[in-house]
């Protein structure tokens, strides 16, 4: 059975409270900015929230029908976007509707995160910037970001070794310290962390606790989140999660983005 435009027995929007950070997995169109957009998004601020049980959902301003690309007998059985619970389905409403069109392979995605990080958002578009592990921190409150953020690899580095894709954007999470060396925390929207490959420069084994705090990105205030849905541990070499040094961001990363009020 080839993949068809059909909905999926048993499907929900969303099954917890809330959107999950770590849920957004892309799927088989080249569209990690966006993937990579919708993940930040829903882990700094409470703009993606649950919807109702419908036919038909209304997001970013187009009304789009619960049938995704599927096939039952695959795994994964979905062609584009997926969660990683594959029950919910938010992830790809939320690629069908910015795509407006039910085969988002005709739809040519953005080449960095300045598009889908402003119009999930709704804030100012802004340009990408060199990469500065200081001023990353600097839009950081106790370790975990205050303003949606994607970071971008070059196109010429090796695919694998320290978790790496070329022409690739991450989700950036925050920072930390392991043994005193300061990591930059990302998620690959692919979902996956690489084995096999030489990782020196990479902690995968290591867990992360923040406070999960939630911002209003068009604030100014980086020390006043809306609210917390409290501590948060985090499992570094799960769902794509991984922290990275920060002596070596300038050898992998072109730029950075964030949206919101600087």
């Amino acid at each position: 059975m080839a993949y068809q435009c059909q909905k999926y027995t048993g499907a929900v929007f969303c099954e917890k409270e809330y959107p999950e950070f770590d849920d957004p997995i892309q799927g088989n169109v080249q569209n990690c900015s966006f993937i990579a957009s919708l993940s930040s998004v829903v882990w700094v601020t409470n703009i993606i929230a649950k919807l109702a049980t419908s036919s038909s959902y209304n997001v970013l301003g187009s009304t789009v029908s619960e049938d995704l690309w599927l096939d039952p007998t695959k795994n994964p059985s979905f062609a584009y976007a997926r969660s990683k619970d594959q029950s919910e389905i938010w992830p790809g409403i939320y690629e069908k509707a910015y795509a407006k069109n039910c085969d988002a392979s005709k739809f040519s995605w953005p080449p960095t995160a300045k598009n889908p990080l402003g119009d999930l958002t709704g804030c100012q578009k802004r340009d990408p910037l060199p990469v500065s592990f200081g001023q990353i921190v600097g839009l950081c409150y106790q370790g975990k970001t205050v303003r949606p953020m994607v970071i971008h690899t070059n196109t010429t580095i090796s695919e694998g070794p320290d978790q790496m894709k070329p022409d690739h954007a991450y989700s950036v999470l925050g920072h930390t310290k392991i043994n005193t060396i300061d990591y930059l925390v990302l998620r690959n929207p692919l979902g996956i962390v690489y084995t096999g490959y030489s990782n020196t420069n990479v902690n995968l084994t290591n867990t992360w606790t923040v406070n999960d705090t939630v911002w209003d990105c068009k604030n100014p205030s980086k020390t006043s989140p809306l609210t917390s849905r409290g501590p948060k541990t985090i499992q570094f070499g799960q769902n794509g999660i991984f922290a990275i040094k920060a002596s070596v961001l300038g050898t992998y990363f072109s730029s950075y983005i964030f949206s919101g009020y600087p």
